[in-house]
């Protein structure tokens, strides 16, 4: 069962390993840090302790946000992972415009 966390609270190793097998480049742990950290919004996705998802939003908290960085690791998409993240972060943001 996937577990989703809404939360600023992400394992940065994870994530990091999480970005390779999605085509995303390799960065650092401060790299990391700092989208996580500028994100208005976050959602991660885990099965068991293994980080299996990740997106965020960049947003001004008000009117506008943007979706970025979304990724699911190749062994479990197709699954709905990325569709759950993604209707998690517009969720209750009706007045957001993304």
């Amino acid at each position: 069962m996937i577990e989703y966390r809404e939360s600023h609270e992400v394992d940065l190793d994870a994530l990091g390993v999480l970005r390779a097998p999605c085509a995303f480049a390799t960065k650092d742990h401060e790299y990391l840090a700092q989208q996580v950290t500028g994100a208005r919004w976050v959602v991660h996705a885990y099965d068991g302790v293994r980080l299996v998802g990740f997106c965020r939003a960049i947003s001004d908290g008000v009117s506008n946000a943007y979706v970025s960085s979304v990724m699911v690791d190749p062994e479990y998409q197709r699954r709905g992972i990325g569709r759950e993240m993604l209707a998690r972060l517009v969720t209750g943001r009706d007045d957001i415009k993304f």
